[in-house]
């Protein structure tokens, strides 16, 4: 499964999440991207899942309509020391999202 984090979120989350094929903005140079042309690019690279912090996106995107899973870090900051704890708890959900799908 190949999931993508936005760039809210700290590179380091990468080698936490194993389970996974994992890539960064950086990995594709759409450091940038508004997210409309982010989904588009994601559909494109069949990506299953956005991780992110953005907590604007389901705000701005219809999420019927999108073919990936938003997985929404809702942390008080983005300390790398919040997004550490998030990992675990990041990791399962998307494990249990995979094996669901």
């Amino acid at each position: 499964m190949k999931v993508l984090l936005d760039e809210q979120v700290d590179v380091r989350m990468k080698s936490l999440l194993n389970d996974f094929e994992v890539y960064t903005l950086h990995d594709f140079d759409w450091l940038g991207l508004k997210n409309g042309a982010l989904a588009t690019q994601l559909h494109a690279n069949d990506f299953q899942f956005l991780v992110t912090a953005d907590k604007n996106i389901p705000f701005q995107q219809n999420l019927a309509r999108i073919k990936f899973t938003l997985v929404l870090l809702d942390m008080p900051s983005l300390l790398w020391k919040n997004q550490l704890q998030f990992s675990p708890i990041c990791d399962a959900r998307l494990l249990a999202w995979s094996l669901s799908a």
